[in-house]
Order: C-alpha cells, then sequence, then structure tokens
C-alpha cells in the first residue's frame, strides 16, 4: 500500500469515530514525517500527551510543507467544517495573495474535522468531504442513535 492509500485509510478511520483518538495524531504525524525531536516535534507529543488534540492538530496544519492554513472553521448542526487551504510556492518561497488548494472535512469532533482536512490536502485527490466518506452504516447510526 502506498502513501497516499495509507492518508486515505487514515482518513477513513478517523471519518468513522466519533472523536480524535490519539494514536492516530500520532500517525498523522508520521505520514509527515514530523520529527520527534524537532522543537515543533516536541511540542506536538506534549500536546498529545496532555489531551490538546485540537492543539496538536493545529500544530499539525502549521508544520506541513508546502505550508497550509486553516481558511474557516464553522459548525453545521452536529457537524464541524474545517476548510485548509494550501499555500503555493514559487521556489520555496509562499506566494503573496494567491490562494491554492482548498481541502474541506466534516465532522462532529473539531479535532477530527480539522486533522482530515489537512490530511486531505496531503492527497493529490482530496477525499470527498462531508458523509460521503463515512461507511454506510455510521451514517445510518448517526440518523438512528439512542
Amino acid at each position: 500500500m502506498g502513501e497516499e492509500d495509507d492518508i486515505s485509510t487514515l482518513i477513513e478511520r478517523i471519518a468513522c469515530l466519533g472523536r480524535l483518538q490519539e494514536h492516530l495524531l500520532w500517525e498523522a504525524a508520521k505520514a509527515m514525517a514530523l520529527d520527534r525531536r524537532s522543537p515543533p516535534g516536541r511540542r506536538f507529543a506534549h500536546m498529545v500527551e496532555a489531551g490538546a488534540m485540537l492543539d496538536a492538530a493545529i500544530l499539525l496544519v502549521g508544520a506541513a510543507k508546502p505550508g497550509r492554513a486553516i481558511a474557516s472553521i464553522a459548525i453545521r448542526g452536529r457537524n464541524w467544517t474545517c476548510i485548509i487551504e494550501s499555500r503555493p510556492t514559487t521556489g520555496g518561497k509562499t506566494t503573496g495573495g494567491k490562494t491554492g488548494r482548498i481541502c474541506q472535512a466534516a465532522h462532529v469532533d473539531l479535532a477530527a474535522a480539522v486533522l482530515m482536512a489537512l490530511l486531505s490536502s496531503l492527497l493529490d485527490r482530496p477525499q470527498p468531504s462531508d458523509s460521503a466518506v463515512l461507511p454506510r452504516t455510521q451514517r445510518e447510526f448517526e440518523h438512528h442513535d439512542i
């Protein structure tokens, strides 16, 4: 299985959970080649160990190469939607006001929505947003939970 498949599978695994779990953040950091000994890697480790999942996910957005930024976060009903914008680069420098590719993800957990949008931005072809990424049984359960 290639890197793209690993990232796609990770997105699907996050989508199936009600809340982002620590080990999935570590898998995302590994997929992004975040060095745990680097200053961002150490900050990430401290955040995850402290249970600051949203802060850790946002740190990964800032650590992504080429650069990415959170363009929007909103809540609709029970789902958070996060939009990540890839910052285009020219010769290693971020271009001024030009926007790059936009990737979006929705999840009931904000940290999970941020991480899914980030991971989708790493793919050549972004994952579909909204419930299309969720298995059919998960979508049905969401509508019939007791």
